[in-house]
């Protein structure tokens, strides 16, 4: 049975999703069905509305060919091998949990599983992720408050933007040679180009990039009734409903459940907005060092956010 060699590790809303459903198309890459088991990121526990993912049963995890699950909190290591039945033939197996990258423990774990194994990490404008990351949180319904208020109900919204610390744990298990750091704002512009380094960064052949810019992932929603969202998510009915029901009528209903048009507004109070580009100056300046990468584009985007 194979066994990953390669890992993306986020960061979160940062195109992971698309990265992952990418190289699925590659002839010599195989990807786990469930994009984010989460396997090495230990010290990460399911919230109370996922519960019903840790250690799904072993029908859940063996997917047909081509079926695809998003998340799951797998901590049974004959789980997690099975996700890779079948990949002894390609050259890149891999998954894309982007809690390890957060995750404090994740980094030792993966070096202890395989010290050989290839990092690929994903990072974006820290307040433009924090941003998308609120959206997410409130499109789901898990946050209903407005960002001002949630920012201080929900520090992990600002502190996964906070990278300089996370690709450091990695840094300090794995050499440099094998981590490869994107950037969102690259893979956003070209992914033809951005795609063809991760290939050449996992030893695979080059595919075709023919109508890959056509490929759409994780394309913004909006909840047309925000409230009820919220509602429907914290009692549980909402998971209930979408277990119920059958794929084809899942996607009728969110068409009429979700708009493409924001029923929202993002609102910074210019106070906490000041602090927010304040602390994430230092941390990329921090990031800077680390990685020699200049992030003069990220810096400047965050100054004229306060200009």
């Amino acid at each position: 049975m194979g066994v990953p060699n390669f890992l993306i590790i986020g960061a979160e809303k940062a195109g992971t999703t698309a990265l992952y459903h990418y190289l699925k198309l590659h002839p010599e890459i195989y990807m786990s069905p469930i994009k984010e088991p989460n396997f090495f990121s230990t010290d990460i526990e399911p919230r109370l509305d996922q519960r019903h993912l840790l250690n799904p049963k072993p029908d859940k995890v063996l997917k047909p060919k081509g079926e695809y699950r998003h998340l799951a909190f797998i901590r049974d290591p004959h789980l997690y091998q099975l996700l890779f039945q079948g990949s002894e033939s390609y050259k890149a197996v891999g998954e894309a949990s982007t809690s390890y990258l957060y995750s404090l423990e994740a980094a030792t774990n993966i070096y202890k599983y395989n010290p050989n194994m290839k990092i690929i990490a994903i990072l974006r404008n820290p307040l433009s992720r924090l941003i998308s990351a609120y959206k997410m949180e409130v499109n789901i319904g898990r946050i209903n408050e407005p960002l001002n208020v949630a920012l201080n109900l929900y520090p992990e919204l600002v502190e996964r933007s906070l990278y300089a610390n996370q690709i450091k744990r990695y840094l300090e298990k794995f050499p440099p040679t094998s981590i490869l750091v994107l950037t969102y704002d690259e893979f956003a512009q070209n992914n033809k180009a951005t795609l063809r380094k991760v290939l050449s960064f996992l030893e695979v052949s080059t595919m075709s990039t023919e109508g890959i810019g056509h490929l759409r992932i994780n394309e913004a929603k909006y909840p047309k009734y925000k409230f009820l969202n919220s509602f429907l998510f914290k009692t549980g009915i909402k998971r209930l409903v979408s277990s119920l029901t059958p794929p084809p009528l899942k996607e009728r209903f969110k068409r009429l459940y979700y708009t493409k048009k924001p029923t929202y507004s993002i609102h910074l109070d210019e106070d906490k907005l000041l602090t927010l580009v304040d602390i994430f100056l230092k941390d990329i300046e921090a990031l800077e060092k680390l990685l020699r990468i200049d992030f003069a584009n990220w810096k400047e985007d965050l100054q004229n956010a306060v200009s």
